[in-house]
């Protein structure tokens, strides 16, 4: 016959092993949180429907980084998109996360649009590199450009 299970070791083992469990998945949500990222602003004057703080931003459709504020720009003719974008995927695409440096020229022809699913009413910033139409007025952009890095 086997003796009897004593119960305060058990129950030490379930808490130590329940705090264990919660300290490494604490540790791991940490990490995912500190990732370096730059900041970039896309300014739009368009609606914005369904786009909040912490949509995703994709360049061509791989994830890239997440909007972390929306406000209306200091022109208040348009809106400021606040985009937190994570360095290790900038550079997995190819992407050099020093040129979104303040101090420096964004890579050209680079801009951003809103995509919006109907669906869902959801939207999230897609990046790429997009020609701008020759039909935009360079008088309204010259403006902005004044004050800021503007990408339709």
């Amino acid at each position: 016959m086997s003796a009897p299970a004593n119960r305060w070791k058990l129950g030490l083992f379930v808490v130590m092993g329940t705090a264990a469990l919660l300290s490494g998945l604490t540790w791991i949500g940490m990490a995912r949180l500190k990732r370096a990222t730059h900041e970039a602003f896309l300014y739009l004057d368009e609606p914005v429907l369904g786009l909040e703080p912490g949509s995703p931003v994709k360049f061509r459709g791989v994830p890239i980084g997440v909007v972390a504020g929306l406000r209306l720009a200091p022109d208040r003719r348009h809106l400021e998109v606040r985009l937190r974008l994570f360095d290790d995927e900038l550079l997995g695409l190819g992407l050099d996360p020093a040129s979104f440096e303040p101090e420096h020229e964004m890579p050209p022809g680079l801009h951003g649009q809103i995509v919006t699913s109907y669906l869902t009413q959801t939207s999230f910033v897609l990046m790429d590199y997009f020609l701008i139409a020759p039909e935009r007025s360079e008088e309204h952009t010259s403006e902005l450009q004044s004050q800021f890095r503007i990408s339709y």
